[in-house]
């Protein structure tokens, strides 16, 4: 536990109850995936098993991917209080503020990299758990970012890694560079494709995941 929360009642965060599947069987299998995501951290950390894997969350914008990252990271950075030694943080207001944890914005990291900002390099590759949102989203036409993420995610590999982007399965294989395609897919890697409507244009009668620390 941060010794800032020692002795006091850990802040309430959204989980994955708060997730809206519409009766959609996409949404109820793009969260069983999330859930079993999290039950594999925790138990393969339970018996000191480091070997990890990627979670790709796809399909078009509004359907929930990050919301579902988020919630993979809030959820465990509960039971770390509990249950785990070496998984330690929790999220609040969208910020990871504490722990071996990071969670990056894939465009500004980009951004950060064509302007000569390496050092989180090292850090993205150390860390126990990273979630890149929106890889895929940047603009690039130099190649620096496509670069940097290949070497990120070669460096990611064995390794706990949650990963959200906004295209389709039948669009990542143009859509982003091969040996990117290739990863996601590869040692285990898992892929699941949300195909469900974008949560901005549904109707106003149905709920919608926007809660504190959950992004769409």
């Amino acid at each position: 536990m941060p010794s800032s929360w020692k002795g006091k009642t850990p802040p309430q965060k959204p989980d994955f109850a708060d997730w809206k599947d519409h009766g959609e069987e996409s949404l109820k299998a793009a969260r069983a995936v999330a859930v079993k995501f999290r039950d594999d951290v925790v138990r393969l950390e339970a018996i000191h098993d480091r070997a990890g894997y990627a979670l790709t969350l796809c399909g078009i914008s509004g359907t929930g991917k990050t919301f579902l990252g988020n919630c993979i990271l809030n959820e465990l950075g509960r039971d770390a209080w509990g249950n785990l030694n070496n998984v330690q943080g929790y999220v609040r207001g969208n910020q990871l503020v504490r722990g071996n944890y990071m969670r990056r914005d894939w465009r500004k990291l980009s951004d950060g990299f064509k302007s000569g900002q390496f050092e989180i390099l090292d850090d993205l590759e150390a860390a126990f758990l990273v979630m890149l949102d929106d890889i895929g989203a940047d603009y690039d036409p130099s190649g620096m970012g496509t670069s940097k993420l290949d070497r990120v995610l070669r460096s990611r590999t064995g390794k706990w890694t949650i990963l959200t982007c906004n295209l389709t399965l039948n669009q990542i294989a143009d859509g982003l560079d091969t040996r990117i395609a290739s990863f996601l897919i590869r040692d285990g890697n898992r892929v699941c494709e949300i195909k469900a409507q974008d949560y901005a244009t549904r109707p106003a009668t149905e709920e919608k995941p926007s809660l504190p620390g959950c992004g769409r």
